[in-house]
């Protein structure tokens, strides 16, 4: 059947085309959608049909047959697959012992590099040592070593990383 927006007169959209209908709950209001498969695009779109904030009387009826699903099943796989590179490639942006790192946030440190050698934790989360040279101590101990917050730390690798993971956004994941 479709969906009309927001008015019962209005000319019927997305004809076997609606996947399933959702519903926004506010604190005094409701706002209702409805997931639909565009054809032109390749892809499922959200259309708001009702809302309980003022007069409306749109409706949507989940009408999509098989091989509408079948497109919708086929586009989920896609994004799930690219969903799926991009979190391999941010988890190869976690620093690993011996890797070379940049020190992206920090008052007294910023800027500095050196090479990721040991992870731990505190009260205030994660943190990292960084050493800045390959220098010991008599005893054997690193000699110019920095402890930071592992967020302000960065492999330096990363901006080819992230060049990868835009890239991976940017392909087309639509079904026609």
């Amino acid at each position: 059947m479709g969906l009309a927006i927001y008015n019962s007169d209005s000319e019927i959209l997305f004809k076997n085309r609606v996947l399933f209908i959702q519903e926004k709950n506010g604190y005094h209001d409701s706002d209702f959608s409805a997931v639909c498969w565009d054809d032109e695009k390749g892809l499922p779109t959200t259309v708001p049909f009702h809302t309980t904030r003022g007069a409306s009387t749109g409706w949507a009826t989940e009408d999509a047959p098989k091989e509408i699903w079948d497109k919708y099943k086929l586009f989920q796989h896609r994004a799930n697959e690219r969903w799926a590179k991009i979190k391999n490639l941010e988890a190869t942006q976690a620093p690993k012992k011996g890797d070379k790192v940049k020190i992206v946030r920090n008052r007294k440190f910023e800027g500095k590099t050196g090479t990721f050698f040991f992870k731990g934790k505190n009260w205030y989360g994660d943190y990292v040592g960084v050493r800045l040279s390959d220098e010991r101590t008599p005893e054997g101990k690193w000699k110019d070593v920095i402890f930071v917050n592992s967020v302000n730390v960065e492999v330096i690798n990363h901006d080819k990383i992230e060049q990868q993971i835009e890239e991976l956004l940017k392909t087309d994941i639509s079904v026609k």
